[in-house]
């Protein structure tokens, strides 16, 4: 899938520049199949990349298995790890889900790219359950006005 980016090298003007991802589709399967919407929404998942992408950052946390412990263990709100769940093989590498990087596709140029593949991989129950629920909790975040630290200092 080709994604648009937007490069800021020149703040007066920007260019857009496409990149090639995988993706997953992350709106509901009822509502593509009867076309209740006009965009499907979707998320970066290359674990590597996003690990290249951070390392180039100077984060190299994100290499260490303290990182890959937090997000299995939902530490980590935006990213959650896809499982493809296929007898015998991996036929996709361990790719993540970041929930800050989505974008919008028409419809239309969704399901005319779906049908150009050579196939698609679906996440199986629950796995598929598991990353609608993480996406629900990330983008339902209550921002509290003031923190509990006095909570911590208990004794």
């Amino acid at each position: 899938m080709l994604l648009p980016i937007i490069a800021r090298s020149d703040p007066n003007r920007p260019e857009i520049v496409l990149e090639r991802t995988s993706a997953i589709v992350l709106s509901q399967t009822c509502d593509l199949a009867h076309r209740k919407i006009s965009q499907v929404l979707g998320a970066v998942v290359s674990y590597q990349a996003y690990v290249d992408a951070e390392a180039a950052r100077g984060n190299s946390f994100v290499a260490s298995h303290r990182f890959r412990k937090a997000v299995l263990d939902g530490a980590l709100a935006p990213l959650v790890v896809l499982r493809p769940s296929v007898a015998g093989e991996r036929p996709l590498p361990w790719s993540l889900a970041d929930f800050r990087r989505t974008y919008a596709l028409p419809l239309d140029d969704a399901i005319a790219l779906a049908g150009s593949l050579n196939g698609r991989l679906r996440l199986r129950p629950p796995y598929c359950e598991h990353l609608a629920q993480s996406f629900a909790r990330f983008h339902m975040r209550v921002g509290l006005p003031t923190d509990a630290t006095d909570f911590e200092a208990l004794g």
